[in-house]
């Protein structure tokens, strides 16, 4: 997917910087809502989302500032709207829990079977790793059996 999205952006860069400025602006929601969930997407790799953010600014920088506003608008309204969508999600997992008791009981077990595993793998792996300090002298001694000023403990 990464390479993919990276082909699309690039995509809209050219587009943006060739189109007239006035064709631009007709596109700019479809164009931005990508690259603007690409840069607010956890899973998104930091690869991505700095080309994501050049992309923004070659195409801030393609418009004059005549539609600079029209572009910070269109910013603000996808936020909006992806804002209102994640609300929407929200409210409906809760009226879930209200309408169909089953269902809801149902996720949460998975959600506890995953956080168990979770658990689970996290003790086996804490398990496996040694917690005990171990000291290393070297036996490099001067004359005096003293430890040399090159050598360390730890």
């Amino acid at each position: 997917f990464p390479l993919v999205s990276i082909s699309i952006f690039k995509w809209f860069a050219g587009i943006s910087t060739k189109l007239p400025k006035k064709v631009v602006k007709l596109f700019l929601i479809p164009i931005l809502s990508p690259l603007y969930r690409t840069l607010n997407n956890n899973n998104s790799s930091d690869e991505l989302k700095s080309f994501a953010e050049e992309v923004i600014e070659i195409i801030k920088k393609s418009l004059s500032k005549q539609y600079h506003t029209e572009f910070i608008s269109a910013v603000n309204q996808i936020r909006k709207t992806i804002n209102e969508t994640r609300q929407q999600r929200k409210v409906k997992r809760k009226n879930q829990a209200l309408l169909d008791p089953s269902i809801y009981s149902k996720i949460k077990q998975n959600r506890s079977r995953r956080n168990q595993a979770k658990r689970k793998r996290k003790s086996i792996e804490n398990r496996n790793k040694s917690h005990r300090l171990s000291i290393k002298v070297s036996q490099n001694f001067d004359d005096n059996n003293h430890l040399n000023s090159r050598d360390t403990i730890f």
